[in-house]
């Protein structure tokens, strides 16, 4: 039996509890992450003019996964503009103001309609570090308003 307060690590046994420590980082890392995107934020002493009896009726959004092909510029455009008009009604003016035209898509397949990154990466021909980024961005703007407001 190996004395291991006065005998010093061989190499395999360093890279052994190397290995271990990164494993237990990675899974720790892991499990705030789920804990983090699982976790609901409680809002309080916000005040917003709402209507029990809204509808969402006229605004016909259609499920584009039916196709599944990457969308042209008019369906993105129309997308787009549809989401603006769900905004105004929902009197979030700062916020249609501060997302780009890319953003707004990525917001509305992704938040609203609960796709994949995978089919949001296919829909809008980028990659997925792109959505990624504009994802992080929109979570951003979303929470400075939060603080503002």
């Amino acid at each position: 039996m190996k004395n291991y307060l006065t005998d010093p690590l061989t190499d395999d046994e360093k890279s052994e509890i190397a290995g271990i420590i990164w494993m237990v980082v990675r899974n720790c890392r892991y499990k705030f992450f789920n804990q983090k995107e699982n976790s609901l934020e409680l809002i309080e002493n916000l005040d917003i003019t709402y209507n029990d009896i809204y509808s969402f009726d006229h605004l016909d959004f259609g499920d584009y996964r039916d196709h599944l092909c990457p969308l042209t510029e008019s369906e993105k455009t129309d997308i787009v503009n549809k989401l603006n008009t769900l905004m105004d009604d929902l009197t979030l003016f700062e916020l249609k103001r501060a997302l780009t035209f890319n953003e707004k898509l990525v917001f509305f397949f992704s938040f609203m309609e609960n796709y994949k990154n995978k089919t949001i990466q296919f829909l809008l021909s980028v990659d997925r570090k792109t959505i990624y980024n504009r994802q992080q961005t929109i979570k951003a703007k979303i929470d400075f308003f939060r603080e503002v407001f």
